[in-house]
C-alpha cells in the first residue's frame, strides 16, 4: 500500500486494510501515520500504558490527573479503531499486569478508577462498532474476508518454517527475508512472516531464534521479579506490550521505527530494573 497523504485513503484502495460486518458494510481500519493498522496498534498500546501509569501515580485529584485520564480513554478508543487483535491482546495482558502491580501502591482506588475509565471506553466502543468487532474476534465460516486473512497468515507461517529448514544454521541474512522467500519458496510468499521470533530465526538461523526466545523469556522473568516495584513494573509492561504484539506482527524486528522503539524500551526496562541486582 502506497500511502498518498495528499488524498483520502478509501476502503477499496488496493492493499487497504478494511473490515466487513455481517451486513456487508465496509469499515476502514485506523492507520494514523503508520504503514499498517497493526503498527499503529503497537505504538498506541505503548503510549496508552504510559498514560495508564501516569494516571495511577498521580496522587492529586485535580485537572492534571483528569488530563491523564482523558488521554487514557482516547488511547483505548484509538487502539480499538485499529481492530488489531494482536494489539488488543498485548495491551490487555500488559495493562492487567500493571494494574495488578498497582494494587498495593498506588492503591486499589486508583486501580478501580482506571479500570472504570478503560472499561467504560471499551464498552462504548463495542456498542458503536460491535458488528465489526464480532467479525474480528469470532468470525463465522462465511466471513470470507477474515477467513482469508487467517488462511494467509497460516500459509506465511508455513513459508517461514520451510525457509528455516532450508538454512537452519545461518538463515538467509539480516533483512533478506523476502529475497530468501523468492529463492527458496519460488516467490510464493509475498510478505514477511507476522511473528518476530519466526522472522529472526528465518533471517539469522538458530542463533537468531534463540536470541528472540531468550528476550521474551528474560522479559517474562523481569516482569515476575519487578512486581513489587511499580516503577520497574511499568517499564517492563511497556516492553512486554511491544513483544506480545510482535508475536502477531513483525515491525519490532523488520522495520526501523519498530527496532528503535524496541531498543529504547529495552534500555528503559534495564535501567528501571537495575536498582535491584537480582533483576540484572
Amino acid at each position: 500500500l502506497l500511502l498518498r497523504w495528499e488524498t483520502d485513503l478509501r476502503v477499496w484502495e488496493p492493499g487497504a486494510s478494511y473490515l466487513l460486518n455481517a451486513a456487508g458494510q465496509p469499515l476502514l481500519r485506523a492507520y494514523g501515520t503508520t504503514e499498517h493498522p497493526n503498527h499503529l496498534a503497537g505504538y498506541t498500546g505503548v503510549l496508552t500504558l504510559i498514560l495508564l501509569g501516569a494516571w495511577l501515580v498521580e496522587s492529586k485529584h485535580g485537572l492534571r490527573r483528569w488530563l491523564w485520564g482523558g488521554g487514557l480513554m482516547a488511547g483505548v478508543a484509538l487502539l480499538g479503531l485499529t481492530f488489531s487483535r494482536g494489539g488488543w491482546i498485548a495491551f490487555a495482558l500488559s495493562a492487567s499486569y500493571l494494574l495488578l502491580c498497582g494494587l498495593q501502591k498506588p492503591g486499589r482506588v486508583a486501580v478501580a478508577l482506571a479500570v472504570g475509565l478503560m472499561g467504560g471506553t471499551a464498552i462504548t466502543f463495542v456498542l458503536l462498532f460491535g458488528s465489526w468487532v464480532i467479525q474480528r474476534v469470532a468470525p463465522p465460516a462465511d466471513a470470507w474476508l477474515e477467513m482469508n486473512s487467517l488462511r494467509t497468515r497460516a500459509l506465511i507461517a508455513q513459508g517461514a518454517w520451510d525457509m528455516f529448514r532450508e538454512r537452519p544454521l545461518l538463515g538467509v541474512g539480516l533483512g533478506n527475508y523476502m529475497q530468501g522467500a523468492f529463492i527458496f519458496l519460488s516467490g510464493q510468499v509475498k510478505v514477511p512472516v507476522h511473528n518476530a521470533m519466526a522472522l529472526a530465526a528465518s533471517e539469522l538461523g538458530l542463533a537468531g531464534g534463540l536470541l528472540a526466545v531468550g528476550l521474551y523469556a528474560r522479559v517474562i522473568w523481569a516482569a515476575w521479579r519487578a512486581r513489587a516495584d511499580f516503577a520497574a513494573a511499568a517499564g517492563v509492561a511497556l516492553l512486554l506490550a511491544l513483544l506480545v504484539a510482535n508475536a502477531f506482527d513483525l515491525y519490532a524486528w523488520g522495520l526501523a521505527p519498530g527496532r528503535l522503539l524496541l531498543g529504547l524500551l529495552c534500555g528503559l526496562c534495564a535501567s528501571l530494573t537495575a536498582v535491584d541486582s537480582k533483576l540484572t
